[in-house]
């Protein structure tokens, strides 16, 4: 186990970033390294009217990972405190966080900057660039990424 635990946010159908192919596979890569680690893997699903479940690839890739898993739901684009409860509950790690899913610049910003802002001192926050996607994408997100972050005590990271 290396003490991260993947967060995958979104991956429900209808959010179009999520049918994108190469977001799909990035993040079933992502649910393929925690297989190898051990690591426990927390499913976000947005809770509102209208929305279905996460995708049953995605789901079905989870099952048969062998990882400790959970799936919460929240009600706003921030996610954070969700995944923390399910840390908690079920004796997750919260040392590291590693974040994929959709949409890039709402859901996995808000969810990764919470992370950030509200985790122990220390605690380290990767986005999982290539399993993350946004149909309103721009390279300036990295710096409003950056920005959201300066002040904390916590690390985030961006990586492919």
């Amino acid at each position: 186990m290396s003490g991260t635990t993947l967060c995958i946010i979104d991956m429900q159908s209808n959010f179009e970033a999520s049918l994108n192919k190469n977001v799909l596979a990035g993040v079933l890569h992502e649910i393929q390294l925690a297989k190898r680690r051990h690591d426990p893997i927390i499913v976000v699903e947005y809770d509102r009217a209208g929305c279905v479940e996460t995708q049953q690839c995605v789901l079905d890739a989870v099952l048969k990972s062998g990882c400790e898993f959970d799936i919460c739901f929240k009600y706003d684009d921030d996610g954070s405190h969700q995944v923390k409860a399910a840390c908690r509950k079920n004796r997750f790690s919260q040392k590291k966080f590693r974040v994929c899913g959709v949409n890039r610049s709402f859901c996995v910003f808000d969810t990764a900057c919470g992370l950030v802002n509200n985790s122990r001192k220390h605690s380290i926050v990767e986005v999982a660039w290539n399993a993350t996607g946004d149909r309103w994408w721009s390279e300036s997100a990295k710096k409003i990424y950056e920005r959201a972050i300066e002040h904390s005590d916590n690390k985030l990271r961006i990586r492919k």
